[in-house]
């Protein structure tokens, strides 16, 4: 009984070693991973003067240090595309999402009417109307966001709200990092880098794309 007791008693004294090295071993992972800094960024035209390709190098140290909010919230910034069926749809399913704090739809002055009266009185939309009517101007901002995780979407493309919070908090871990669902591969065509297609990531079975149409930024 009492070789029986001391074997017992090293092995629970073994395994709570082991978890607290294990907690030490994340925790400093965790630090060094924080502390590298991120990839240069090539940013294309998005209007302005932002036509001008510029290399930008992010670092976490660079950035808005995350508030509680920012932690626990995100605004949604979603392109409205002359559908207004679609808009609707998408308004009322991300609008459920308890991580949403705030829905920015990008009206365009080009589309036909106001925005739909569904959306309006949604207590979660705010319209930010804009002058030129493309898919860019998601990305220029009028609206102060009250958070800085956004997620930039289409108005065709639904998610579940646990697969966004998923992306959410991987985002909160890496906010120096975009955070996206949407793979594509890049190719090489005769030494030139070309866009590619989904079937050609599906094909490959891999991706070095993140697509802007839904992802946390």
């Amino acid at each position: 009984k009492t070789i029986i007791l001391v074997s017992s008693t090293f092995v629970v004294v073994w395994i709570l070693l082991n978890i607290v090295f294990l907690q030490s071993l994340r925790r400093n992972s965790e630090t060094v991973h924080r502390g590298k800094q991120a990839d240069t960024h090539d940013f294309g035209s998005t209007g302005g003067n932002r036509g001008k390709n510029q290399s930008v190098n992010v670092s976490a140290a660079n950035l808005t240090p995350l508030r509680d909010i920012d932690r626990e919230f995100y605004t949604i910034r979603i392109n409205s595309w002359e559908r207004p069926e679609q808009l609707i749809l998408s308004v009322k399913h991300h609008s459920t999402c308890v991580g949403a704090k705030q829905i920015q739809v990008v009206w365009c002055n080009d589309q036909k009417g106001d925005p739909p009266e569904e959306i309006v009185q949604n207590p979660k939309v705010v319209i930010e109307r804009h002058p030129v009517n493309s898919l860019n101007e998601r990305f220029n901002v009028i609206i102060p966001t009250p958070t800085l995780g956004i997620l930039s979407i289409d108005d065709d493309v639904l998610r579940p709200c646990k697969a966004i919070d998923s992306g959410f908090f991987k985002w909160t871990d890496n906010p120096e990092r975009m955070v996206g669902f949407e793979g594509r591969l890049h190719v090489d065509k005769n030494g030139t880098w070309k866009y590619g297609y989904l079937s050609t990531t599906q094909k490959a079975n891999k991706y070095s794309i993140s697509l802007p149409r839904y992802c946390f930024l």
